[in-house]
């Protein structure tokens, strides 16, 4: 989630911020601003914007996308926008503004015969112009650390505005990694692909794109050892920041038993139970367990790893997205929540659902740059 009282809103407490996320009554608007391929604002393009959504899909290659309503032509393909909105309460006169991320825009269809044109664009984040082919082969040698091959990578694309943990610094590749051209593919390496794949071997998050559209990734961290960044509370009635909510559960061949296999052992070494494997049983924890289904449902992965204990961090954040497709999937709709981010952690309380406190983790959102409602997909975690 966005530092409540971070960027625009510096001047700001928590508290205050939170009070208008929370607030029964608030007056909503947003816009729209130019930038640079490095990311500072050039122009201020809010009187042509006319609303839109931006979305966040953390099941999606590209997280970000957005859906715009502009009157103004722009260089559609290469131009990177950054909607914005701010929250008023009417009675304290407070106010707060938020960044809504950086999108890329497609080309959209060109109304004829309107006397002032309106362009309904649809965009994405800045992961799309990493996810392109490399259309070349491209190489990381044995010994270069992980989080710079991840940089340089980026570099060699084209891009910058870089921010990620260092957290993994002086971890090198055991051996090289290669991603051969391969003009006969359907599925040529991206160079988004080559980083996820860097970045998966140090037990990283995906890459993804902040609301200034930086590059970011962080250590894995299990999201029910998480706390919370926000409170949800449908029983409260001090606030109206829940609205409509359903929940769904589906055990279809979930698995309960998982090997996983280090692909890229050091020279001369095979692969065995805790050096280059790592196996987990669920005997009986859940309905998806083996007790739960009366079945062993196994899954086997060959993963990329810097050594066991990447494989390990690689291997349980496999096995809690295979768990979370079991457990209770709560689709709902709030008030205005701008500082939605990537793969927040909340805690839910719901007397009708039987949610007491739940830890839960957002899969989806979407945010109105205007003010109508945000709509959420959350997982259960804890």
């Amino acid at each position: 989630m966005q530092l409540l009282n971070g960027g625009p809103r510096s001047g700001l407490t928590v508290a205050q911020v939170t009070a208008l996320l929370q607030a029964n009554v608030l007056e909503v608007s947003g816009g729209c601003y130019l930038l640079s391929p490095q990311l500072q604002v050039v122009d201020d393009i809010s009187d042509y914007f006319a609303g839109g959504t931006v979305t966040h899909d953390t099941t999606k290659t590209v997280n970000g996308a957005c859906q715009l309503e502009l009157s103004i032509a722009l260089e559609w393909g290469t131009v990177l926008v950054q909607p914005w909105q701010t929250l008023t309460d009417p009675v304290s006169g407070l106010s707060a503004t938020f960044m809504l991320g950086v999108y890329c825009l497609t080309t959209p269809l060109e109304p004829i015969g309107e006397s002032t044109a309106t362009y309904s664009v649809s965009g994405y984040d800045r992961l799309y112009l990493l996810n392109r082919p490399v259309g070349d082969t491209y190489s990381v040698a044995g010994g270069v650390d992980y989080l710079a091959a991840v940089r340089a990578t980026i570099a060699a694309a084209g891009l910058s505005g870089v921010l990620i943990d260092g957290t993994a610094s002086g971890v090198v590749l055991p051996v090289g990694m290669t991603w051969p051209l391969n003009p006969s593919s359907s599925s040529p390496s991206t160079w988004l692909g080559i980083v996820n794949a860097l970045l998966a071997a140090i037990g990283y998050v995906s890459l993804w794109c902040d609301e200034n559209g930086f590059f970011r990734s962080q250590p894995y961290v299990k999201p029910a050892t998480q706390a919370p960044t926000f409170v949800f509370d449908a029983d409260d009635t001090t606030n109206t920041i829940i609205d409509d909510r359903s929940l769904t559960q589906d055990l279809w061949g979930a698995p309960n038993k998982w090997i996983f296999v280090q692909s890229n052992p050091p020279s001369g070494t095979t692969p065995v139970e805790g050096q280059g494997v790592y196996t987990v049983v669920n005997s009986s924890d859940g309905p998806s367990s083996v007790a739960g289904q009366g079945l062993v449902w196994a899954k086997q992965v060959s993963l990329n790893a810097a050594d066991q204990t990447s494989l390990v961090i690689q291997g349980n954040a496999i096995i809690l997205a295979d768990l979370a497709a079991t457990a209770a999937i709560i689709t709902t709709t709030t008030g205005p929540f701008p500082v939605a981010g990537h793969l927040d952690v909340y805690s839910y309380s719901d007397q009708e659902m039987g949610a007491d406190g739940w830890l839960v983790q957002a899969t989806a959102w979407t945010v109105d740059v205007l003010g109508d409602d945000t709509s959420f997909t959350w997982v259960q975690v804890g």
